[in-house]
């Protein structure tokens, strides 16, 4: 069976950002996961680099607390299987560049049926995240 390949953004509702998150500078807090759904392979990015012209697509995240306020640190991008016993790390960007965008090209390692695609975030200051202040915009390469 051929597997047809499509890209798309997923926001901060689809990660699971629906309440407000208290994050703490001291550790990794998972602030959204997509699961993927039956008979799928997922994977961060989309897009590449092809004979000098950037397909790449642009991921977005700017987080905020509940006065408007940017909240600053890197945040991580991973896969995890099913299980949650094995983590590959996609990428780490600070939210200074993630603010601006990042272009984000299609990662190599898939994730199958029922793993997560994760985002984690690590603060340089204790804060709380704002569901409704935030975006997240992240774009993914789907095979059904």
């Amino acid at each position: 069976m051929a597997y047809q390949k499509f890209q798309r953004y997923y926001n901060e509702d689809e990660f699971g950002l629906t309440s407000d998150v208290d994050v703490n500078a001291d550790e990794w807090k998972r602030i959204g996961e997509i699961i993927v759904p039956a008979q799928t392979y997922l994977t961060f990015g989309a897009g590449s680099i092809s004979n000098g012209v950037d397909y790449r697509r642009t991921c977005k995240i700017v987080l905020k607390d509940g006065s408007g306020n940017l909240i600053s640190g890197k945040v991580r991008f991973a896969i995890l299987n099913n299980a949650e016993t094995r983590k590959i790390v996609v990428a780490e960007e600070r939210t200074e560049s993630l603010e601006q965008g990042v272009k984000l090209g299609e990662y190599p390692v898939k994730a199958q049926e029922d793993s997560k695609l994760i985002l984690e975030f690590k603060p340089d200051a204790n804060a709380t995240i704002s569901a409704s202040n935030s975006t997240i915009l992240v774009p993914t390469t789907a095979y059904q």
